[in-house]
């Protein structure tokens, strides 16, 4: 509305302005929406094409390319243009001692031009600089008020489902789905399961779906929920490898992902009715993989609970923990013993209890400090952190093992119903369904909520002794 407003002066127009955020967040999408909608001249570059190796060629470049954006706005009825300059830490990065001359030189050029023009002949004229980065910290102090007008971080959309959801439908638009309702409701899964997606991963996810619609013999045209399942995987972890596994590796690897999934469906049963924020559960069962994908032999995939936001309390701390220990417990209980696929695992819980004692105020004599892995501090509480650390994690492995003792027999049955399936992406509600028939069939309620009683009361066993 300012760029194309004509009772707004040139002078009251913004100079230059910051747009900065991780990669795949739309940034340079963005600068070009907005030359489109000011309806002025757009000239657009990059950072690096003013890095040169020959003395006088960088700045040259700058001030040709301002020379041409002052000349398009010359001939524009606004008397206005842009110029866009994407990963601009190329040539607008902090100056030292170990700086590259030819590279200040180009800088200050820059840095010049943007300070606008102060000839006669073009001082009716606004050349506004949009400049791109992902790398904000790493830009000169230069780029200063006066300089920069405005700064906007353009964040991915990780903590809003709305704006996935109508990124998915941009995207989506020209692209053959069942009918507008399947369509809908496909989008609204998919954007409530890609919670830290960028928006070029989400665009990527869709752009990945419709290339299976054109594989030759299908039975179907249009997208299904199998092209979206089997996309988002694709994004997250890499496609299907088609690696060597014997079939105890298999039996192994699928009981190892199903104990993932029960210890989060029972964990989830439990806090369920939960009305106390902080014991709400935080994720849901979304995929179980049955398949070497990437660098991973299988994979339980989590999309977030539509009723916690994500807290970090002792409850939803032990639950994530338990989640991730059930593929350790699983194999235990089945084979009296583990395989090395367990590493990835207790390396996450471990890094996971160490930030939660040390830095998240979880701990029992430090959770009014901020600990750092060396120094004094440390040295004051190691003890302490390391008795949190052994409470955590013995507490959590214990109730992996009591949901993994449970659900044995039905982790041995579902293993034997897809140990030679073709089936390889098990949806999440499928796999709640099995496990409630199971509890049904087996008349196994009554031993479920004592199990459920015994692992609240071990929860708060750990509470009472981390926040006594």
């Amino acid at each position: 509305a300012i760029l194309n407003n004509p009772k707004v002066k040139n002078t009251d127009k913004p100079s230059g302005i910051i747009l900065y955020g991780p990669p795949g967040t739309g940034k340079s999408l963005l600068a070009t929406a907005i030359a489109g909608e000011a309806g002025v001249p757009f000239i657009a570059t990059e950072g690096s094409s003013f890095a040169e190796k020959y003395v006088g060629v960088g700045p040259k470049n700058v001030r040709k390319l301002y020379a041409e954006a002052r000349q398009q706005a010359q001939n524009h009825p606004s008397k206005t243009a842009i110029v866009f300059i994407d990963e601009v830490d190329a040539v607008g990065g902090k100056r030292g001692e170990s700086s590259n001359s030819e590279r200040d030189n180009t800088l200050n050029a820059l840095l010049c031009e943007m300070d606008g023009v102060k000839s006669k002949e073009h001082t009716d004229i606004k050349v506004i600089t949009i400049l791109a980065t992902n790398r904000k910290d790493m830009l000169d102090s230069a780029f200063r008020k006066g300089r920069i007008d405005l700064e906007f971080k353009i964040d991915d959309p990780r903590f809003s489902e709305k704006a996935r959801f109508e990124i998915l439908t941009i995207h989506a638009k020209d692209k053959p789905f069942k009918d507008e309702k399947t369509k809908d409701k496909m989008l609204r899964n998919l954007a409530r399961t890609t919670s830290g997606f960028s928006g070029a991963e989400l665009a990527d996810i869709i752009k990945r779906a419709y290339r299976k619609t054109l594989y030759l013999g299908r039975n179907v045209d249009y997208i299904t929920q199998d092209d979206i399942n089997n996309a988002k995987l694709e994004s997250m972890v890499g496609i299907k490898t088609d690696s060597e596994v014997t079939e105890y590796e298999k039996k192994t690897m699928i009981a190892h992902e199903a104990g993932h999934a029960v210890n989060l469906v029972v964990m989830d049963k439990i806090f369920e009715n939960e009305q106390t924020l902080s014991k709400r559960p935080i994720r849901v069962l979304d995929l179980i993989v049955n398949e070497p994908r990437g660098g991973a032999a299988g994979m339980t995939v989590h999309k977030p609970s539509k009723i916690n936001d994500g807290r970090y309390t002792i409850e939803s701390l032990i639950s994530s923990l338990v989640v991730t220990y059930g593929g350790y417990s699983t194999e235990e209980t089945l084979f009296g013993c583990h395989t090395d696929g367990v590493q990835g695992d207790l390396e996450h819980n471990t890094q996971k209890i160490c930030n939660a004692v040390t830095k998240y105020g979880l701990g029992s004599k430090t959770k009014y400090i901020s600990v750092q892995p060396d120094g004094f501090v440390f040295e004051l509480y190691k003890n302490d952190i390391k008795k949190d650390i052994e409470t955590y994690s013995n507490s959590a492995m214990d109730i992996s093992n009591m949901i993994s003792s449970f659900t044995k027999p039905f982790i041995e049955k579902y293993t034997e119903k897809y140990l030679n399936s073709t089936e390889k992406i098990i949806p999440g509600e499928t796999f709640i369904k099995l496990f409630e028939t199971w509890l049904e069939k087996e008349n196994k309620k009554e031993e479920f909520e004592q199990l459920s009683l015994n692992i609240q009361n071990k929860i708060a066993q750990v509470r009472k002794e981390m926040h006594p």
